[in-house]
Protein backbone atom coordinates (compact mmCIF):
# COMPACT_ATOMS: atom_id res chain seq x y z
CA UNK A 1 0.00 0.00 0.00
CA UNK A 2 1.42 3.55 -0.55
CA UNK A 3 -1.33 6.09 0.21
CA UNK A 4 -4.72 6.25 1.32
CA UNK A 5 -6.94 7.89 -1.29
CA UNK A 6 -10.30 7.47 0.30
CA UNK A 7 -12.68 6.03 2.88
CA UNK A 8 -16.33 5.93 3.51
CA UNK A 9 -18.16 3.88 6.29
CA UNK A 10 -17.61 0.50 4.74
CA UNK A 11 -14.04 0.27 3.13
CA UNK A 12 -10.91 2.56 2.44
CA UNK A 13 -9.34 2.82 -0.98
CA UNK A 14 -5.32 2.70 -1.51
CA UNK A 15 -2.71 3.20 -4.31
CA UNK A 16 -0.96 0.33 -3.98
CA UNK A 17 1.08 -1.87 -6.22
CA UNK A 18 1.56 -5.76 -6.72
CA UNK A 19 5.65 -6.04 -6.13
CA UNK A 20 7.81 -8.87 -8.57
CA UNK A 21 7.64 -10.77 -4.81
CA UNK A 22 4.00 -11.40 -4.86
CA UNK A 23 2.33 -13.99 -6.20
CA UNK A 24 -1.16 -15.15 -7.38
CA UNK A 25 -4.37 -12.66 -8.64
CA UNK A 26 -4.38 -11.26 -12.17
CA UNK A 27 -3.10 -7.75 -11.06
CA UNK A 28 -0.22 -6.16 -13.06
CA UNK A 29 3.30 -6.34 -11.33
CA UNK A 30 4.63 -2.98 -10.79
CA UNK A 31 2.13 -0.84 -11.72
CA UNK A 32 -0.25 1.43 -9.34
CA UNK A 33 -3.56 -0.10 -8.56
CA UNK A 34 -6.95 1.06 -6.77
CA UNK A 35 -7.56 -1.09 -3.50
CA UNK A 36 -10.55 -1.22 -1.83
CA UNK A 37 -10.05 -2.63 1.55
CA UNK A 38 -13.76 -3.27 3.95
CA UNK A 39 -12.32 -1.77 7.58
CA UNK A 40 -11.34 -4.17 10.11
CA UNK A 41 -14.87 -3.92 11.93
CA UNK A 42 -16.47 -4.25 9.08
CA UNK A 43 -15.20 -7.75 8.07
CA UNK A 44 -16.77 -9.45 10.65
CA UNK A 45 -19.86 -9.40 8.75
CA UNK A 46 -20.96 -12.05 6.73
CA UNK A 47 -23.11 -10.26 4.79
CA UNK A 48 -20.21 -7.79 3.68
CA UNK A 49 -18.29 -10.25 2.33
CA UNK A 50 -21.04 -11.69 0.25
CA UNK A 51 -21.87 -8.35 -1.21
CA UNK A 52 -18.25 -7.42 -2.05
CA UNK A 53 -17.66 -10.64 -3.26
CA UNK A 54 -21.14 -10.04 -5.56
CA UNK A 55 -20.03 -7.00 -7.08
CA UNK A 56 -16.19 -8.51 -7.83
CA UNK A 57 -17.25 -11.40 -9.38
CA UNK A 58 -19.78 -9.36 -12.07
CA UNK A 59 -16.46 -6.44 -12.13
CA UNK A 60 -14.01 -8.68 -13.24
CA UNK A 61 -15.69 -10.29 -16.30
CA UNK A 62 -15.92 -6.83 -17.43
CA UNK A 63 -13.51 -5.26 -19.95
CA UNK A 64 -14.02 -2.31 -21.81
CA UNK A 65 -12.09 0.89 -22.45
CA UNK A 66 -14.44 2.57 -20.62
CA UNK A 67 -15.32 1.04 -17.74
CA UNK A 68 -12.81 0.86 -14.91
CA UNK A 69 -10.75 -2.65 -14.85
CA UNK A 70 -11.21 -5.08 -11.77
CA UNK A 71 -8.47 -7.68 -11.67
CA UNK A 72 -9.04 -9.33 -9.24
CA UNK A 73 -11.07 -10.18 -5.19
CA UNK A 74 -9.51 -11.59 -2.31
CA UNK A 75 -8.80 -11.60 1.53
CA UNK A 76 -5.79 -10.77 3.17
CA UNK A 77 -5.96 -11.42 7.20
CA UNK A 78 -10.01 -11.92 6.71
CA UNK A 79 -10.24 -8.63 5.12
CA UNK A 80 -11.87 -8.53 2.02
CA UNK A 81 -10.36 -6.03 -1.49
CA UNK A 82 -11.06 -5.30 -4.58
CA UNK A 83 -8.31 -5.20 -6.83
CA UNK A 84 -8.77 -2.23 -9.43
CA UNK A 85 -7.28 -0.14 -11.98
CA UNK A 86 -6.07 2.73 -11.00
CA UNK A 87 -7.04 6.23 -13.26
CA UNK A 88 -5.63 9.14 -12.42
CA UNK A 89 -8.20 11.66 -13.11
CA UNK A 90 -11.40 12.93 -11.40
CA UNK A 91 -15.19 12.01 -11.25
CA UNK A 92 -17.47 14.11 -12.76
CA UNK A 93 -19.02 15.74 -9.29
CA UNK A 94 -15.04 17.16 -8.41
CA UNK A 95 -14.55 18.34 -11.34
CA UNK A 96 -17.90 20.10 -11.52
CA UNK A 97 -16.70 21.47 -8.10
CA UNK A 98 -13.55 22.77 -9.22
CA UNK A 99 -14.99 24.52 -12.46
CA UNK A 100 -18.56 25.31 -11.26
CA UNK A 101 -21.78 24.36 -12.36
CA UNK A 102 -22.47 24.83 -16.29
CA UNK A 103 -19.06 25.65 -16.86
CA UNK A 104 -17.45 22.36 -18.46
CA UNK A 105 -16.79 23.13 -22.26
CA UNK A 106 -19.80 21.74 -24.01
CA UNK A 107 -17.27 19.43 -26.23
CA UNK A 108 -15.98 17.93 -22.83
CA UNK A 109 -19.68 17.42 -21.59
CA UNK A 110 -20.53 15.30 -24.62
CA UNK A 111 -16.96 14.02 -25.13
CA UNK A 112 -17.84 12.36 -21.76
CA UNK A 113 -21.44 11.80 -22.64
CA UNK A 114 -20.40 9.30 -25.54
CA UNK A 115 -18.11 7.65 -23.56
CA UNK A 116 -20.13 6.49 -21.04
CA UNK A 117 -22.55 5.71 -23.66
CA UNK A 118 -19.95 3.09 -24.99
CA UNK A 119 -19.39 1.58 -21.56
CA UNK A 120 -23.14 1.35 -21.36
CA UNK A 121 -23.23 -0.17 -24.96
CA UNK A 122 -21.13 -2.62 -23.91
CA UNK A 123 -22.32 -4.00 -20.18
CA UNK A 124 -26.14 -3.73 -21.76
CA UNK A 125 -24.59 -6.77 -23.77
CA UNK A 126 -21.39 -7.81 -22.75
CA UNK A 127 -19.63 -10.58 -24.63
CA UNK A 128 -17.81 -13.14 -23.04
CA UNK A 129 -14.97 -15.24 -24.56
CA UNK A 130 -17.19 -18.28 -23.99
CA UNK A 131 -19.47 -17.33 -25.81
CA UNK A 132 -21.84 -16.39 -23.24
CA UNK A 133 -23.35 -12.75 -22.86
CA UNK A 134 -23.69 -11.04 -19.87
CA UNK A 135 -26.85 -8.16 -19.47
CA UNK A 136 -25.92 -5.95 -16.54
CA UNK A 137 -27.58 -2.74 -15.53
CA UNK A 138 -25.54 -0.48 -13.87
CA UNK A 139 -28.27 1.23 -11.95
CA UNK A 140 -26.38 4.00 -10.28
CA UNK A 141 -25.39 5.97 -13.02
CA UNK A 142 -24.39 8.86 -11.01
CA UNK A 143 -21.48 11.79 -11.32
CA UNK A 144 -19.36 10.39 -8.93
CA UNK A 145 -19.78 7.03 -11.18
CA UNK A 146 -17.86 8.21 -14.08
CA UNK A 147 -14.34 8.81 -13.59
CA UNK A 148 -12.52 10.88 -15.97
CA UNK A 149 -8.65 10.87 -17.07
CA UNK A 150 -5.83 12.78 -17.26
CA UNK A 151 -5.94 10.85 -20.55
CA UNK A 152 -8.47 12.14 -21.83
CA UNK A 153 -11.46 9.78 -21.28
CA UNK A 154 -14.44 8.85 -18.99
CA UNK A 155 -14.59 5.44 -17.58
CA UNK A 156 -17.89 3.58 -15.84
CA UNK A 157 -17.04 2.53 -12.31
CA UNK A 158 -18.51 0.69 -9.63
CA UNK A 159 -20.97 -1.31 -10.03
CA UNK A 160 -22.57 -2.50 -6.52
CA UNK A 161 -25.86 -2.11 -7.07
CA UNK A 162 -25.87 -3.10 -10.89
CA UNK A 163 -28.08 -5.85 -11.86
CA UNK A 164 -26.81 -8.57 -14.20
CA UNK A 165 -27.80 -11.84 -16.00
CA UNK A 166 -25.77 -14.76 -17.27
CA UNK A 167 -27.40 -15.98 -21.00
CA UNK A 168 -25.96 -19.47 -22.18
CA UNK A 169 -23.84 -18.78 -25.33
CA UNK A 170 -26.89 -19.95 -27.76
CA UNK A 171 -28.77 -16.71 -26.79
CA UNK A 172 -26.03 -14.66 -27.08
CA UNK A 173 -26.39 -11.89 -29.62
CA UNK A 174 -25.53 -13.28 -33.31
CA UNK A 175 -22.01 -10.92 -32.97
CA UNK A 176 -20.38 -9.20 -30.49
CA UNK A 177 -21.77 -5.68 -29.29
CA UNK A 178 -19.54 -2.72 -30.74
CA UNK A 179 -19.75 0.73 -30.26
CA UNK A 180 -20.35 1.82 -33.62
CA UNK A 181 -23.62 -0.60 -33.66
CA UNK A 182 -26.36 -0.78 -31.18
CA UNK A 183 -26.49 -2.72 -28.83
CA UNK A 184 -29.71 -5.06 -28.91
CA UNK A 185 -32.44 -3.93 -25.93
CA UNK A 186 -31.21 -5.50 -22.79
CA UNK A 187 -33.53 -8.74 -20.94
CA UNK A 188 -35.68 -6.95 -18.30
CA UNK A 189 -34.29 -7.27 -14.64
CA UNK A 190 -36.26 -7.74 -11.56
CA UNK A 191 -34.72 -6.13 -8.65
CA UNK A 192 -34.48 -8.11 -6.30
CA UNK A 193 -34.00 -7.81 -2.36
CA UNK A 194 -31.48 -10.17 -0.72
CA UNK A 195 -34.67 -12.39 1.37
CA UNK A 196 -35.37 -13.00 -2.70
CA UNK A 197 -38.30 -10.51 -2.39
CA UNK A 198 -39.09 -8.20 -5.33
CA UNK A 199 -37.17 -4.67 -3.56
CA UNK A 200 -37.99 -1.20 -3.93
CA UNK A 201 -35.47 0.84 -4.79
CA UNK A 202 -32.20 1.17 -5.40
CA UNK A 203 -29.28 3.43 -6.33
CA UNK A 204 -28.75 7.25 -6.06
CA UNK A 205 -32.37 8.92 -6.03
CA UNK A 206 -32.10 12.05 -8.03
CA UNK A 207 -30.85 9.97 -10.61
CA UNK A 208 -33.03 7.13 -10.46
CA UNK A 209 -35.60 6.06 -13.56
CA UNK A 210 -39.23 6.20 -13.14
CA UNK A 211 -39.23 2.68 -13.43
CA UNK A 212 -36.33 2.43 -11.06
CA UNK A 213 -38.21 4.65 -8.14
CA UNK A 214 -41.48 2.42 -8.54
CA UNK A 215 -39.10 -0.65 -8.11
CA UNK A 216 -40.62 -2.36 -11.23
CA UNK A 217 -38.59 -4.23 -13.58
CA UNK A 218 -35.67 -2.38 -15.39
CA UNK A 219 -33.50 -2.89 -18.17
CA UNK A 220 -30.58 -0.73 -20.00
CA UNK A 221 -33.34 2.23 -20.67
CA UNK A 222 -32.93 2.85 -17.07
CA UNK A 223 -29.31 3.80 -17.52
CA UNK A 224 -30.26 5.51 -20.36
CA UNK A 225 -32.01 8.15 -18.05
CA UNK A 226 -29.40 8.60 -15.49
CA UNK A 227 -27.12 9.24 -18.15
CA UNK A 228 -29.91 11.94 -19.33
CA UNK A 229 -30.08 13.78 -15.76
CA UNK A 230 -25.90 13.62 -15.61
CA UNK A 231 -25.26 15.68 -18.92
CA UNK A 232 -28.83 17.49 -18.24
CA UNK A 233 -27.04 19.07 -15.21
CA UNK A 234 -24.15 19.45 -16.80
CA UNK A 235 -25.10 21.48 -19.46
CA UNK A 236 -27.77 23.50 -17.18
CA UNK A 237 -25.33 24.13 -14.25
CA UNK A 238 -28.50 23.20 -12.11
CA UNK A 239 -29.91 19.93 -10.02
CA UNK A 240 -32.87 18.43 -12.07
CA UNK A 241 -34.76 15.92 -9.17
CA UNK A 242 -32.31 16.79 -6.32
CA UNK A 243 -35.15 18.14 -3.30
CA UNK A 244 -34.91 18.61 0.62
CA UNK A 245 -36.04 15.62 1.19
CA UNK A 246 -35.73 11.94 -0.25
CA UNK A 247 -39.13 11.26 -0.75
CA UNK A 248 -39.87 14.42 -2.48
CA UNK A 249 -36.58 13.90 -5.08
CA UNK A 250 -38.46 10.34 -5.55
CA UNK A 251 -41.57 12.10 -6.73
CA UNK A 252 -39.77 14.67 -8.89
CA UNK A 253 -38.38 11.76 -10.68
CA UNK A 254 -41.52 10.03 -11.41
CA UNK A 255 -43.48 12.67 -11.63
CA UNK A 256 -41.77 16.22 -12.98
CA UNK A 257 -40.39 16.68 -16.81
CA UNK A 258 -37.43 18.23 -16.84
CA UNK A 259 -37.35 21.83 -18.54
CA UNK A 260 -35.39 22.31 -21.53
CA UNK A 261 -32.01 24.28 -21.64
CA UNK A 262 -34.51 27.11 -23.98
CA UNK A 263 -36.58 27.36 -21.43
CA UNK A 264 -34.19 27.92 -18.45
CA UNK A 265 -31.66 30.67 -20.58
CA UNK A 266 -29.16 28.48 -21.46
CA UNK A 267 -27.65 29.07 -24.59
CA UNK A 268 -25.27 27.24 -26.67
CA UNK A 269 -25.63 28.54 -30.14
CA UNK A 270 -27.10 26.54 -32.76
CA UNK A 271 -26.50 23.07 -31.19
CA UNK A 272 -29.47 24.18 -28.31
CA UNK A 273 -32.49 23.12 -29.98
CA UNK A 274 -31.21 19.79 -31.11
CA UNK A 275 -29.48 18.87 -27.50
CA UNK A 276 -32.86 20.11 -26.12
CA UNK A 277 -34.77 17.14 -28.27
CA UNK A 278 -31.91 14.42 -27.11
CA UNK A 279 -32.26 15.28 -23.39
CA UNK A 280 -36.07 15.39 -23.57
CA UNK A 281 -35.95 11.94 -25.05
CA UNK A 282 -33.41 10.17 -22.84
CA UNK A 283 -35.41 11.70 -19.95
CA UNK A 284 -38.47 10.44 -21.20
CA UNK A 285 -40.53 9.62 -18.34
CA UNK A 286 -41.70 6.63 -20.18
CA UNK A 287 -38.81 3.91 -21.52
CA UNK A 288 -40.78 3.34 -24.48
CA UNK A 289 -40.07 6.86 -25.26
CA UNK A 290 -36.54 6.82 -23.97
CA UNK A 291 -33.64 5.77 -26.53
CA UNK A 292 -33.67 2.20 -27.00
CA UNK A 293 -29.74 1.89 -25.99
CA UNK A 294 -27.14 3.71 -25.20
CA UNK A 295 -25.25 3.39 -28.67
CA UNK A 296 -28.30 5.77 -30.23
CA UNK A 297 -28.15 7.76 -28.03
CA UNK A 298 -24.53 8.62 -28.70
CA UNK A 299 -25.04 9.29 -32.15
CA UNK A 300 -27.03 12.11 -31.58
CA UNK A 301 -24.75 13.03 -29.30
CA UNK A 302 -21.99 13.25 -31.77
CA UNK A 303 -24.68 14.72 -34.48
CA UNK A 304 -25.35 17.66 -31.79
CA UNK A 305 -21.64 18.66 -31.79
CA UNK A 306 -21.45 18.67 -35.18
CA UNK A 307 -24.38 20.88 -35.29
CA UNK A 308 -22.60 23.21 -32.62
CA UNK A 309 -19.05 22.45 -33.97
CA UNK A 310 -17.89 21.18 -30.40
CA UNK A 311 -14.34 19.65 -30.21
CA UNK A 312 -14.85 16.11 -29.31
CA UNK A 313 -11.28 15.26 -29.18
CA UNK A 314 -9.73 13.16 -26.27
CA UNK A 315 -6.95 15.98 -26.31
CA UNK A 316 -9.27 19.04 -25.63
CA UNK A 317 -10.95 16.50 -22.72
CA UNK A 318 -7.54 15.63 -21.43
CA UNK A 319 -6.30 19.29 -21.25
CA UNK A 320 -9.39 20.55 -19.54
CA UNK A 321 -8.87 18.19 -16.96
CA UNK A 322 -5.43 17.95 -15.86
CA UNK A 323 -6.14 22.24 -16.11
CA UNK A 324 -8.15 21.77 -13.24
CA UNK A 325 -6.74 19.00 -11.43
CA UNK A 326 -3.14 21.06 -11.37
CA UNK A 327 -5.20 23.75 -9.39
CA UNK A 328 -4.82 21.78 -6.71
CA UNK A 329 -1.31 21.61 -6.03
CA UNK A 330 0.14 22.58 -3.23
CA UNK A 331 -3.65 21.86 -1.66
CA UNK A 332 -4.91 18.88 0.44
CA UNK A 333 -4.98 16.38 -3.09
CA UNK A 334 -2.33 15.84 -4.88
CA UNK A 335 -2.79 15.80 -9.16
CA UNK A 336 -4.21 12.31 -9.83
CA UNK A 337 -5.07 11.05 -6.32
CA UNK A 338 -9.04 11.43 -7.58
CA UNK A 339 -9.25 8.49 -9.00
CA UNK A 340 -11.18 4.53 -9.31
CA UNK A 341 -12.26 3.11 -6.35
CA UNK A 342 -12.90 5.76 -3.96
CA UNK A 343 -15.80 7.89 -3.39
CA UNK A 344 -14.47 10.67 -0.84
CA UNK A 345 -11.13 10.88 -2.50
CA UNK A 346 -13.35 11.11 -6.24
CA UNK A 347 -14.58 14.05 -4.94
CA UNK A 348 -18.61 12.67 -3.78
CA UNK A 349 -18.92 11.59 0.17
CA UNK A 350 -20.93 8.10 0.00
CA UNK A 351 -20.39 7.86 3.58
CA UNK A 352 -23.16 6.56 5.93
CA UNK A 353 -24.93 5.41 2.72
CA UNK A 354 -25.31 8.91 1.82
CA UNK A 355 -24.83 10.19 -2.23
CA UNK A 356 -23.37 13.95 -2.11
CA UNK A 357 -23.95 14.16 -5.68
CA UNK A 358 -26.81 12.54 -5.59
CA UNK A 359 -28.26 14.70 -2.41
CA UNK A 360 -29.91 12.04 -1.05
CA UNK A 361 -29.60 8.22 0.72
CA UNK A 362 -28.62 5.28 -1.12
CA UNK A 363 -31.23 3.20 -0.86
CA UNK A 364 -32.12 -0.77 -0.95
CA UNK A 365 -29.02 -2.19 0.68
CA UNK A 366 -26.04 -1.35 2.16
CA UNK A 367 -23.00 1.13 0.32
CA UNK A 368 -20.23 -1.27 -0.28
CA UNK A 369 -18.51 1.89 -1.84
CA UNK A 370 -15.33 3.23 -0.08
Amino acid sequence: MLRRIGHGDLAEVFVAVRSDGEHGGATPSGEPLAVKRVWREMSRYAEIHRLLAEEGRLAVQLAHPNVVDTYELGSVGGRPYIAMEYVPGADLAHLVERCGPGTLPPGCVTRIGIDACAALSYVHAAPMADGRVLRVVHGDLTPTNIVVSTSGSAKLIDFSVATWLELPAEDAPPSSATDASPSPAPTELRQMSDSGQHASVRGSYAYMSPEQARGQAIDGRTDVFALGVVLWELFSGRRLFRRAANYLTLAAVVEEDAPTLRELGVDLGAATKALDRVLQRALAKDRDDRYDNASALAKDLQDVAARGGWDLRPWTLQTTVRGLLSEQRGGKAKDGDKAAGGDKAAGGDKAAGGDKAAGGDKAARPNTRS
